[in-house]
């Protein structure tokens, strides 16, 4: 699937342990020190590019890096904000519908994406300032999110008092990681759906929350819990619900015809047979 411009601002694209204390940032980062080592890295959109000039130069999105109070833009400039004239979800596989939806999700700003800033070359030879994204990751409540952006997982810690550091917790765009003891997703004005949803996801994989920190106090002593404005969850790409043909799905309307090279032809059509050495 091709990116399309934003001309017309369209996107496409278990030990069991006591509890106490709470626990330190084990990373030993600062609030300046920034993992820029990684291939990639948390955007969210600021605002839409509204200025009259010729595009690619004009129109899109402005966006940043999440937790960072600048931003590596293409010209090589470091800004609170760098212009995107495009977003390219191709790598994450949505269908042409889904990438528009979230197009439009993201560029109202209740979506985060991973991914590089880049110039890219488009189909008629222009240099584009291009988001790159390899994830994308949709709001929950649909709110403004207040603090910084973490990362939240299930770190396997059981206790047998609370509160429990049960959560590891790893600030996004840095080395900054550490366990805690709680989540308050409530608090973002999700509803029960939304938060069992999330829940579920963390406890497999995990999810991207945007919040503050406050004590909690149980038998165990005191911990610190992470309560959400907002909270995101991974955007996938549709299951293939077509017929599996050796290593490729065949789509709507085909059937495989050769397994072993993988081929499929249209249902009825003519199959011929041939090596795939």
């Amino acid at each position: 699937m091709k990116p399309i411009s934003f001309a017309s601002l369209v996107i496409l694209g278990s030990a069991l342990t006591g509890c106490g204390a709470t626990e330190p940032d084990r990373s030993g980062a600062s609030e300046d020190d920034i993992a820029r080592g990684e291939a990639s890295t948390y955007f969210i959109v600021t605002r839409p590019d509204l200025r009259r000039c010729a595009y690619p130069a004009c129109g899109g999105l402005f966006v940043k890096e999440v937790n960072r109070p600048r931003t590596p833009c293409t010209d090589g400039v470091s800004r609170t904000e760098c212009h995107a004239a495009r977003v390219d979800l191709s790598a994450i596989r949505l269908t042409q519908g889904e990438s528009e939806k979230y197009g439009r999700t993201f560029a109202e700003s209740h979506g985060i994406v991973r991914g590089v800033l880049e110039v890219v070359q488009d189909d008629y030879g222009r240099r584009v300032a291009t988001l790159l994204a390899t994830e994308a990751w949709v709001g929950a409540s649909l709110s403004v999110p207040m603090g910084r952006f973490y990362r939240l997982s299930d770190n396997g810690i059981v206790c047998v008092a609370a509160p429990c550091p049960s959560f590891l917790e790893e600030r996004l765009n840095s080395r900054a990681w550490r366990d805690i003891h709680g989540l308050d997703l409530a608090a973002s004005g999700a509803n029960e759906k939304q938060i069992a949803l999330a829940l579920e996801e963390l406890s497999s994989t995990s999810i991207l929350v945007a919040g503050d920190h406050r004590s909690i106090e149980g038998p165990a002593g005191v911990g610190q819990e992470l309560v959400a404005s907002e909270f995101y969850t991974r955007l996938l790409p549709p299951e293939p619900t077509g017929t599996r043909c050796g290593e490729t799905t065949c789509g709507e309307g085909e059937e495989c015809c050769n397994a072993s090279c993988g081929i499929c032809v249209p249902e009825g059509g003519s199959c011929i047979q041939i090596s795939c050495d």
